[in-house]
């Protein structure tokens, strides 16, 4: 099992009051002030080993404790004393080439192309007999 590396959206130009959410508008409208305003930064397991260890410490434990399998993406957040939780748990985040678990594999070396291909493998290895795949 491999945990890749930590994203951290950063929520910068934004209004004051406004919601720090990825939204519809942070994630699919390139123009907007949302989008603008929340970039993905990596870097947390070099600044901030400590915290990236919890973070993917939680995530292994919602991957055992929900049984996932093939990929899977967590969300957190990190209250102002450091304490890190979960928000979500997406089994099948999108995989669009510039969305943010592509990112991550890209951060950890792998091209797109290899993600996608690991992807297939590990879902290849682990079906059933007698499972069909339809697209």
């Amino acid at each position: 099992m491999e945990v890749l590396p930590v994203a951290e959206i950063l929520f910068e130009g934004l209004e004051a009051n406004a919601p720090k959410i990825v939204d519809f508008d942070a994630k699919w409208t390139p123009d907007s002030r949302a989008y603008n305003g929340t970039p993905r930064r990596f870097g947390l397991e070099r600044n901030e080993p400590e915290l990236a260890k919890q973070l993917k410490k939680l995530a292994l434990a919602c991957w055992n404790l929900f049984g996932l399998s093939g990929y899977a993406r967590f969300d957190f957040r990190v209250d102002p004393t450091g304490k890190p939780f979960v928000i979500d748990v997406n089994p099948n985040p999108f995989l669009a080439p510039d969305a943010g678990f592509a990112a991550a594999a890209a951060e950890a070396g792998f091209s797109y192309q290899d993600l996608i291909g690991r992807i297939v493998e590990v879902t290849w290895r682990f079906a059933r007999p007698g499972t069909w795949f339809a697209a």
